[in-house]
């Protein structure tokens, strides 16, 4: 199911034009856009770099061995959108400051990573809260449930729908 929606590509080019809305609203800031399917990270890096929009995906991997390199890189501006995996957040949590946050991946929210993103979310020195785009499946229970699930770490209740 969770590859089915990271190969769709009307959901993808809706990510990607959300993505290009918010540099273009907001430009500083590197985006964060968190994905568990390695078909999607093509998919989105493809459509980004279509558009001219810099972009580079960060694993683990990446996190603990490279982090110096790459963080520099974002602090230079040359990378403006960073693909990462859930695995990213839990290895360490980022040294940069993002505009946005995108989940695109229904994931639920448990323990450790519900903590890193909280982590991630805080802002300091009077700058502007940091956006989060959550793309809500709500035609698929579990995911709509898994949506719920994420409400509630964001802070809010939602009414259960029909």
């Amino acid at each position: 199911m969770i590859a089915a929606l990271a190969k769709d590509p009307e959901r993808n080019r809706l990510i990607v034009a959300d993505v290009e809305k918010e540099l273009s609203d907001r430009g500083m800031e590197p985006l964060l856009v968190l994905t568990e399917e390695e078909t999607q990270v093509n998919a989105i890096e493809d459509l980004l770099r279509a558009r001219g929009i810099s972009c580079a995906y960060i694993d683990a991997g990446v996190a603990r061995e490279g982090k110096e390199q790459f963080f520099s890189q974002l602090k230079q501006g040359k990378v403006q959108v960073v693909l990462a995996s859930r695995d990213f957040l839990q290895e360490s949590i980022p040294e940069g400051r993002f505009g946005a946050l995108f989940l695109i991946t229904p994931l639920s929210f448990q323990g450790r990573i519900s903590d890193q993103l909280h982590k991630l979310l805080i802002r300091r020195n009077g700058q502007p809260p940091m956006r989060v785009y959550d793309y809500v499946d709500s035609k698929v229970s579990i995911l709509d449930n898994f949506f719920r699930m994420r409400s509630y770490a964001y802070g809010l209740r939602l009414p259960k729908t029909a």
